[in-house]
């Protein structure tokens, strides 16, 4: 099972716009994921997913960094702010 085959179930979800998984160029084994919510209720369901759980741990048994960062930005208040940040170790 590969990283891309695990985003179908999450495209899926309530109130997903989108959900991408990048390479980074120029930077070995570095991605990002990039998802689109309707709400942010629709984002905290989704954090709180077992599409999400069953990504993360693959994301950590694939990775030699053990931590992954995840940040919320918005655009709801004009300019695109952080206006928060998990972190899964």
């Amino acid at each position: 099972m590969t990283i891309t085959s695990l985003l179908d179930p999450i495209r899926r979800e309530l109130g997903c716009r989108s959900y991408r998984f990048l390479g980074v160029t120029g930077e070995k084994d570095s991605f990002v994921l990039i998802g689109e919510w309707e709400t942010l209720s629709d984002w905290d369901r989704h954090m709180h997913s077992e599409h999400f759980a069953v990504l993360s741990g693959s994301l950590k048994l694939l990775s030699a960094e053990k931590k992954l960062e995840f940040k919320l930005l918005s655009t709801f208040d004009g300019p695109v702010t952080e206006r928060r940040t998990n972190e899964h170790n």
